[in-house]
């Protein structure tokens, strides 16, 4: 029996041909009350101390409950890993190392702001488990509300739904319906280039050292630069001077992320830019693409956190996005996120909301009244409202909108 800050472990040991075959039977106990959980591990060891073996596989162990597993892993595997890491060091303190790094979730060496945004992000207190009633009932309404504005759809007519066209319809129907005139700038395409940058990050092999974010933004650069996509054929016709200042606005976003986000572990599946989209067939279409994402569902657990990445002051816009994103995956994965934050590049600043029912329901309330307003507008012909905010600022007709112009004068006269 071995002992360790309340973990008992059985150990018993059986010679098979000459090698020692050490069978691990965890039992964690959680002093106080609590969940338990056994685990049954078997592992092949020729020259291994016993109770090392016990030890590294309790490692592995508590290591997985820190994370938020119990099953589904190969606990072999991870303690033959941190054997190996422990025969590399003198005396004990490999193994003090191991249990400090469990207790951290694998990462040391944290900032006081990269702790902070963790401590804000981290699962905290009981496992987030949606009815599963309440989850049928949103996908049911949900289709049905799309098979009601499809059938007010003309022949061959389709409606693509993203947060910003719904954002812009709830906002100002008027500037809605003006011509969208984007093209690409050092502003918007930095963001781009900081994304792609990040996503290098997530793979970058560790056998080539850890990379500068110059490196990052030079690779990320060179790669949307091949892309026959818009922003590629941008990127090849940038001088040499605004090249510079696009590489060194893009540097900036990426070294405050190094530097303010928390080191993010593998064992997160973390994923950036990844496209979201819901129906997979009829003429609408729900359909976002989240800065950075982590966590996997376990059964009906969610797990799974939603990160968009900003610059700038805080706006309510921004946890109404995040809302959307919540709701598609929703739809998508039929298991809710457990969270949404917004990170401020900035201010170094995580604010997160923890996804509820509520929020779910409201997010489909909001993406179904922005869906009606866009289907009257556009394909039933309605006559547009305008609505003065902060779209107004950058409205291509709010020289001659008198409610734009009376915004904006208010607006310059309180500043």
């Amino acid at each position: 029996m071995l002992v360790v800050d309340d973990v008992e472990v059985v150990v018993d040991v059986v010679v098979v041909g000459g090698s020692v075959v050490v069978v691990v039977v965890v039992v964690v106990v959680v002093v106080g009350g609590g969940a338990s959980s056994v685990t049954f591990t078997m592992i092949n060891v020729a020259t291994s101390p016993t109770m090392m073996v016990a030890r590294m596989m309790l490692s592995a162990v508590l290591f997985d409950m820190g994370e938020g597993k119990t099953t589904g892993r190969s606990h072999t595997t991870e303690a033959r890993r941190r054997l190996r890491d422990y025969r590399g060091d003198e005396g004990h303190g490999g193994i003090c190392r191991l249990q400090s790094a469990w207790m951290t979730d694998g990462i040391d060496g944290l900032s006081p702001v990269q702790q902070r945004t963790l401590d804000v992000l981290r699962r905290s207190g009981d496992p987030v488990v949606f009815d599963a009633g309440f989850v049928d009932d949103i996908r049911d309404e949900m289709r049905a509300a799309l098979d009601h504005f499809a059938a007010r759809l003309g022949a061959d007519e389709e409606v693509w739904i993203s947060k910003h066209r719904i954002a812009s319809v709830l906002e100002c129907e008027e500037h809605h319906l003006l011509p969208d005139e984007f093209e690409w700038t050092s502003a918007n395409a930095n963001g781009t280039i900081a994304h792609k940058a990040i996503e290098l990050l997530l793979s970058w092999p560790q056998r080539r050292g850890e990379p500068t974010p110059i490196d990052l933004v030079d690779e990320a650069m060179s790669r949307l630069g091949d892309e026959s996509r818009s922003i590629g054929q941008w990127i090849e016709t940038l001088s040499p001077a605004d090249e510079a200042d696009v590489r060194s606005q893009t540097t900036v976003r990426v070294t405050q992320f190094l530097e303010n986000f928390p080191p993010l572990s593998r064992r997160w599946a973390p994923v950036t830019e990844a496209s979201i989209r819901w129906p997979n067939s009829g003429p609408i279409t729900l359909s976002g693409k989240v800065d950075l994402l982590f966590g996997r569902p376990n059964g009906r657990e969610s797990r799974k956190v939603i990160i968009d990445l900003k610059t700038g002051r805080p706006n309510a816009r921004h946890r109404q996005d995040l809302a959307f994103y919540a709701l598609l995956e929703t739809l998508v994965r039929e298991v809710p996120p457990r969270k949404v934050a917004t990170f401020y590049l900035d201010a170094a600043e995580a604010q997160a909301d923890d996804v509820s029912e509520r929020m779910l329901e409201t997010a489909m309330r909001r993406t179904l009244d922005g869906l009606h307003r866009i289907i009257e507008l556009e394909s039933e012909g309605r006559a547009p409202t305008r609505r003065p905010g902060v779209t107004c600022r950058w409205c291509a007709i709010n020289d001659s909108c008198e409610v734009g112009v009376a915004y904006l004068d208010a607006r310059r006269a309180s500043d």
